[in-house]
């Protein structure tokens, strides 16, 4: 007699009874059996954790295909640790969009201000230049002034010339007088030239002739063409300061040409 006839009932799926009723009929009995696959304990207990380790792998790999669908990550595999490490940095890159922009248009401005405050020192540096230029000019064109005597034409008309003839710039808060960019120096000492020693070998040139003396039948010839008087009125006419650039800058054209003579 078998005694655990119940037990192997169960584990065959039979109806509790079946088989003792089978064993014990003196008739022909087919007992039916389900579909089964019986296996060891040893290989069902393995097979079931193959299993747990399939479904959790299966799992797995759906999340982070589904994780990295809804946050817009790309990386190879399917692995829990990386889809961490890719969500930080993401998160981490995210978090930094704000304020680096913010960053930015902060340089971007600084970088306007920068460029306006060196476009107003340039401004300021030539209005400076300019300044000390006419002031410079102003010191040079008063002492030229205060040296000249009685002339035959206006003093004014006397430095315009001296000018075009001479370069003349404040060195050491000293006058230094050039011609063709070299300093005038003394034959002797090698000393530079002083403003009356220049003025000197010039003024006479240009010095108010005597009352009745020969120079006196000059007067009516100095207005005649060519000459100074004749071309300074030609510029007063047109409208042309003494003294200003385009002035100098006919009357050195003139000179060079030979159609002045000073």
């Amino acid at each position: 007699m078998i005694e655990n006839i119940e037990a192997i009932e169960k584990a065959l799926h039979l109806k509790s009874g079946a088989l003792k009723e089978a064993i014990e009929s003196t008739d022909a009995v087919a007992v039916e059996l389900p579909e089964l696959e019986i296996f060891k304990k040893e290989d069902y207990t393995a097979r079931i954790e193959n299993l747990k380790t399939t479904f959790q792998k299966q799992g797995q790999d759906f999340l982070v295909a589904e994780a990295k669908e809804k946050f817009g990550l790309t990386f190879e595999g399917k692995k829990i640790d990386k889809l961490v490490e890719e969500l930080q940095k993401k998160t981490l890159a995210e978090a930094k969009i704000e304020p680096e922009a913010k960053v930015k248009t902060l340089t971007e401005d600084l970088e306007k201000l920068r460029g306006n405050l060196a476009e107003k020192d340039a401004q300021i540096s030539q209005i400076e230049n300019t300044y000390k230029g006419r002031e410079k000019q102003r010191t040079i064109n008063d002492l030229i002034l205060s040296k000249i005597g009685d002339t035959a034409i206006p003093k004014e008309d006397v430095l315009v010339i001296f000018k075009s003839k001479y370069e003349v710039d404040i060195e050491d808060n000293k006058p230094v007088f050039k011609q063709n960019g070299e300093v005038l120096k003394h034959a002797s000492t090698l000393n530079p030239l002083t403003a009356d020693e220049v003025l000197a070998s010039f003024l006479p040139t240009y010095a108010k002739p005597v009352q009745g003396g020969a120079g006196a039948g000059d007067s009516a010839g100095n207005h005649k063409a060519g000459s100074i008087d004749a071309f300074i009125k030609e510029m007063k006419d047109a409208g042309i300061n003494a003294g200003s650039e385009k002035f100098n800058a006919e009357m050195q054209k003139r000179i060079a040409d030979k159609t002045l003579k000073v």
